[in-house]
């Protein structure tokens, strides 16, 4: 029931951001639309930027399990793309009301796994200096992060699939 009522209030969030920037979105907005107390709100979440990390974080899951993660992380970072697409309006308002500083710590939170998963696949069970695969690893998720990032914030005008080929060149 806990994850079904996270769910509830993420899906109330969403909707809210259809229309508002995070800023003029209070708890009790979210609880009203989610039809849950303030206190269940606070039971599950610190704040709404909580909210907003735990939404991002098991949309992506998500995503990865209804792909079923392909290991390649360039195909991985097109679904992230197209899910943003997608979900343009609400992302938009989350990318313009919050600190962007935060906003990469939780992006790194999703595109690091993946780029573990890739990288770890490349490797085929070759060693590599844990130094080494750390600095790739960091370099690849900053990267993509910030492409990511760059391009919701310049309003995601080009499409994914131009971000995409840009990417694969990359």
């Amino acid at each position: 029931m806990t994850n079904l009522t996270k769910r509830a209030m993420a899906d109330a969030l969403k909707k809210l951001l259809q229309k508002h920037n995070l800023e003029h979105i209070t708890i009790q907005d979210v609880a009203d639309e989610a039809q849950v107390s303030r206190k269940t709100f606070y039971y599950h979440f610190h704040d709404i930027y909580d909210l907003v990390e735990w939404m991002l974080v098991e949309d992506c899951k998500n995503l990865a399990l209804q792909h079923q993660g392909s290991g390649i992380w360039v195909r991985d970072v097109a679904v992230g793309l197209n899910y943003a697409t997608e979900n343009r309006g609400w992302l938009l308002n989350i990318y313009q009301s919050m600190d962007h500083l935060q906003l990469e710590t939780i992006l790194r939170k999703i595109v690091g796994p993946l780029m573990e998963a890739s990288f770890e696949e490349a490797l085929a069970g070759r060693p590599v200096n844990e130094e080494d695969r750390q600095f790739v690893l960091e370099v690849f998720t900053y990267g993509v992060t910030g492409l990511f990032l760059s391009w919701v914030g310049g309003g995601m005008h080009s499409d994914a699939a131009f971000l995409q080929d840009k990417i694969v060149r990359f």
